[in-house]
């Protein structure tokens, strides 16, 4: 019961936590740019996978070690390393037009691979979503790590153990997926 009516809170954060500011896609609005634009999303899986590495991140970010300066486009492999800029249209395309706060390439404990587009950042409070590429096509626990999902109504959920943090996930077509958290969540 106590996960229930965390899950229920979540929505009604959701529902009430975007005053003053633009909300973020929700799943019926990912499923129509995915619908849309599947090959570009491919294309960008596979532009992810070209960096080689195991966890990499994309995103827009201002130089912090320049006063004003603009966003550009960088890749890191931890929140908390280096940036390094890069050029990539496809990429910056996505973060752009799409409103995407990053891209990450994730390679699980278990070898699952997951490429997530996120509204988000994965540390920022609120409701956190977006989708994600499923190499294997089945759905992927909270920021591609590994976990124990559970199906209910057509959706895998994740709940922490005190009922405080919810996550869910559905499929959007064979290997797209959306995803919504809810409350901080330990994998």
């Amino acid at each position: 019961m106590k996960r229930y009516i965390s899950a229920v809170l979540c929505t009604l954060l959701l529902l009430t936590s975007c005053t003053g500011e633009k909300a973020a896609p929700d799943a019926n609005s990912c499923a129509k740019y995915l619908e849309e634009n599947e090959s570009f999303f491919l294309e960008c899986v596979a532009e992810m996978e070209k960096f080689g590495e195991d966890r990499i991140y994309v995103a827009m970010e201002a130089d912090e070690k320049k006063k004003d300066s603009k966003a550009r486009l960088v890749s890191y492999p931890k929140e908390s390393e280096d940036r390094t800029e890069i050029e990539n249209e496809l990429l910056e395309k996505a973060l752009t037009q799409y409103g995407f706060r990053l891209i990450l390439f994730q390679t699980a404990s278990d070898a699952r691979r997951s490429v997530i587009f996120s509204y988000t950042k994965e540390k920022d409070d609120g409701i956190q979503n977006g989708i994600y590429y499923s190499y294997d096509s089945l759905p992927c626990p909270w920021w591609g790590r590994k976990a124990e999902l559970t199906r209910r109504d057509g959706r895998w959920i994740q709940i922490d153990r005190a009922g405080n943090a919810t996550y869910y996930t559905l499929k959007l077509s064979e290997h797209f997926y959306y995803f919504e958290k809810c409350g901080e969540l330990i994998a």
